[in-house]
């Protein structure tokens, strides 16, 4: 039921930058509960989302004051991988 809450909160969000990180907190936690699920195949594609969300709103500050955020995107997307037996890319993502 969890999984219902998170697509319907990714609907609402308002649009624009301003939200990427709000936004980004919403696909971060989407993408986990798929890959806690065992539904990881469709968990990487919202993790990448996040991922990106994330890093956009930290270069339009200039500064990566949330880079904790960043490096949780990464760690993410980097377990999804290695829950797939993809190794290179789970190392890339784990090293960022």
């Amino acid at each position: 039921e969890a999984e219902k809450y998170f697509v319907t909160a990714t609907k609402l969000l308002p649009q624009g930058l301003q939200h990427a990180k709000n936004a980004g907190g919403l696909y971060l936690g989407l993408g986990l509960l798929r890959d806690r699920l065992g539904r990881t195949r469709e968990a990487l594609p919202v993790l990448y989302q996040s991922l990106d969300m994330y890093e956009n709103a930290c270069h339009a500050t200039g500064t990566f004051v949330e880079s904790s955020l960043v490096a949780k995107a990464h760690m993410s997307v980097g377990h999804a991988h290695e829950h797939l037996g993809e190794y290179v890319d789970a190392e890339k993502h784990m090293r960022s």
